[in-house]
């Protein structure tokens, strides 16, 4: 019987000091732009600054580029995009950034940012 109380106790513990899964303090922001390039020229996205356990990834990349990447100054921690179209292109291309912010070091960045970028590429 003490055994069973125990049990008990100790998963009531565990429970009331887990977290509440009910609670979603994340938020998310679309941004859509639209920028007009010669195809000679790259572009460069500044994202802005990021911490440590924060960053940005490319969720869908372009299907028309010689050149797409992030690039992070690690002492600054400001994150670039950066996108060159592929030689001779004229047409519309499309790439979707993903940043995430708001890390507590523990997890990873409630503040998520998409952004949506079309280029129109001209001769």
């Amino acid at each position: 019987m003490k055994k069973v109380l125990l049990i008990m106790a100790m998963v009531g513990i565990l429970t009331s000091c887990s977290e509440d899964d009910s609670k979603d303090s994340s938020s998310e922001q679309i941004i859509e732009h639209t920028f007009t390039i010669d195809g000679t020229t790259s572009y460069t996205y500044v994202l802005g600054a990021f911490g440590v356990e924060e960053g940005a990834s490319i969720q869908v990349e372009p299907e028309h580029f010689q050149t797409s990447e992030l690039d992070r100054d690690f002492n600054s921690g400001i994150i670039n995009y950066l996108y060159e179209p592929n030689p001779n292109y004229v047409g519309l291309d499309y790439v979707e950034l993903i940043a995430t912010r708001g890390s507590d070091g523990a997890s990873t960045g409630e503040d998520i940012t998409i952004v949506k970028i079309t280029f129109n590429i001209t001769e």
